[in-house]
């Protein structure tokens, strides 16, 4: 009796391990999405402030589309394309962080279960023992 709740108990370890597993994945997946999310927000913040900039230009009489009017633009481009970079990346670190974490709840359940498994292998081993024992 007790080898067999040792099985079941493994098999408890193993489905744990799944579902934490596909857990993380998901949550990889919503860092992700969020990630991209952030991204067409910062996008369309550069856009409002770019327009702004030139708005700013053409009312100070700067002559637009020369020297410091087009470098401050290309400035804002830059810092923009910089800081959608570094929020996809930030998106696929946390990603990929929790997928390792999915991995080891995984791997962590597998050792579980083998442990489990083997619990159940002794206990029938102590029975016969013990069987074999009264028996003689």
């Amino acid at each position: 009796m007790q080898a067999v709740g040792k099985v079941i108990e493994g098999s408890s370890y193993l489905q744990q391990g799944k579902y934490n597993q596909a857990i993380a994945d998901r949550n990889a997946l919503a860092a992700e999405s969020d990630a991209a999310a952030q991204v067409d927000v910062s996008r369309e913040q550069l856009r409002k402030t770019m327009g702004e900039q030139l708005v700013q230009q053409g009312a100070s009489a700067m002559e637009m589309g020369t020297g410091s009017a087009v470098d401050q633009l290309m400035d804002s481009q830059v810092n923009g394309m910089l800081d959608a970079m570094a929020i996809r990346r930030q998106g696929r670190t946390q990603g990929e962080a929790y997928r390792q974490q999915g991995v080891l709840a995984k791997m962590q359940a597998k050792t579980q279960a083998t442990a489990s498994y083997f619990g159940a292998a002794k206990a029938l081993t102590d029975q016969m023992t013990s069987y074999a024992g009264g028996a003689g």
